[in-house]
């Protein structure tokens, strides 16, 4: 797929009846309706497109309104290079627009200006093939500074050198922030497979995993809209669109052209947007750095699988559950009572839901306390206390199980599990203990019932 952008804006007068075109070379496919209107012009606008002899085709925008001193507008074309295009052919595109001056003395002079765009037919660019991805954005600190994380998730070396992160598609825009990956040490800066690397927005000292963009890129990025390219060069276009992500706070791009070169590329969904991000929380795809192209790979709490920023690691909040089973006498006699008491340690680093306890044979066990805050949440750090009774008349292991979900939209069970023995003191062939001490004093029991019997006939004696 190749796209022609047209960027038009008049300097120093309105022009009047203007119209644009852009001409589509007979060596590429076209489909009619494959253009982008600027938005400015959606409702009043007429478009032709015309297919000519020699089998290109003519776009025609009719803009409708004046065009005014300092307005910028883009017009877009999309075709296809056709699988029998050989390697080296040029394909040549011209856009112009044409309108009126109204200006005494030059009222009705007609003006026209004029561009080429050249692209060369070559295999794709290595780095488009390459899982190389913006993969967490820190866009509004609570401390600190900004941050922008890149992820290589691929199985070779990826040269970072010489590429660009920009908040525009714009070579001559006005920019809040744009920077160009240096070398370090005199060579170039590669990025091994499964790693990461962190610009900070700030100044400090680069390393292999952290460069910094300087004092000047301090509090770029915009807390409620944004986005970022990321370049292979410093030539912004389609074909080296490497990767975009776009934010927003309330569904209404104030800057809704700044995707369009991340659209054309295919890199971005036109219009869409990943919700923005509370303070202290980034933007971040999930634990396996899914790149969809559009901003369901995203989420504003770091990620799906994370519930905190992980700068230069895996999006995936570490989440521990530990479970301690202790048994009260650990020895009792048969029939004795046993009271069994859990504690459950969150030992990760975000809160855990829905908590489930259960035993195998001493069932259910009974929340006795922990819930600091009473928010029915297991915190980081938190423990929950848990109590269960029963009789036991033989020795029994039993064995406890705790299960508990991550909080988001992409939730990781953990679970734990913990044993306890109790023993019995006297075991006799399965007659509960009670039953074994009479039978343990049966020797004595007999001769005190036979002093009994004989004391009776004696006194019986006596009184006949």
């Amino acid at each position: 797929i190749v796209g022609f952008t047209a960027e038009v804006r008049t300097e120093r007068t309105t022009l009047y009846n203007p119209v644009t075109t852009i001409e589509i070379p007979p060596e590429i496919h076209y489909t009619p309706g494959s253009y982008i209107t600027p938005d400015q012009l959606l409702a009043t606008a007429v478009v032709t497109e015309t297919h000519n002899a020699d089998g290109s085709w003519t776009s025609t925008w009719y803009h409708g309104v004046p065009m005014t001193r300092g307005v910028s507008y883009r017009f877009t074309i999309t075709a296809t290079v056709p699988p029998t295009a050989t390697n080296g052919t040029w394909i040549r595109s011209v856009a112009s627009t044409t309108g009126t001056d109204t200006r005494e003395p030059w009222a009705g002079r007609r003006y026209t200006a004029q561009d080429v765009a050249n692209v060369v037919v070559g295999a794709t660019d290595e780095l488009q093939e390459m899982d190389l991805v913006i993969n967490e954005v820190m866009v509004n600190p609570t401390s600190g500074e900004e941050w922008i994380e890149l992820y290589n998730g691929g199985s070779t070396d990826i040269v970072l050198t010489g590429m660009v992160l920009s908040a525009t598609g714009e070579i001559h825009d006005t920019v809040t922030f744009s920077y160009t990956i240096p070398q370090l040490n005199g060579d170039s800066l590669v990025l091994h497979p499964d790693s990461y690397i962190l610009i900070h927005l700030t100044d400090g000292t680069d390393t292999q995993t952290d460069l910094y963009a300087g004092w000047g890129t301090v509090g770029a990025l915009n807390d409620t809209e944004g986005r970022i390219y990321l370049f292979s060069s410093s030539d912004f276009r389609q074909d080296t669109v490497v990767d975009f992500v776009q934010w927003d706070d309330d569904g209404n791009l104030t800057n809704d052209d700044g995707d369009n070169l991340a659209a054309i590329a295919e890199q971005w969904a036109d219009g869409d947007y990943v919700t923005s991000t509370l303070p202290g929380d980034t933007l971040g795809r999930d634990r396996y750095s899914s790149d969809a192209n559009d901003a369901d790979d995203w989420e504003n709490t770091g990620g799906i699988h994370s519930g905190a920023p992980t700068p230069g690691a895996i999006n995936w909040t570490h989440a521990g559950l530990n479970l301690l089973k202790i048994a009260e006498p650990a020895m009792i006699e048969a029939g004795g009572t046993v009271t069994y008491t859990y504690q459950v340690f969150n030992t990760g680093e975000e809160p855990l839901l829905n908590v489930n306890l259960s035993d195998d044979k001493c069932h259910p066990p009974t929340f006795t306390g922990g819930d600091a805050d009473g928010d029915g949440e297991l915190d980081a750090g938190e423990t929950w206390n848990y109590t269960c009774s029963m009789r036991l008349y033989e020795d029994t292991t039993n064995y406890a199980t705790v299960m508990a979900k991550t909080k988001g939209a992409g939730p990781i069970t953990v679970s734990d599990s913990a044993g306890a023995t109790v023993i019995i003191a006297h075991p006799v062939g399965g007659y509960t203990e009670p039953v074994n001490a009479l039978m343990s004093l049966w020797p004595w029991i007999t001769p005190i019932l036979a002093i009994g019997v004989g004391t009776l006939i004696a006194a019986a004696r006596e009184r006949s």
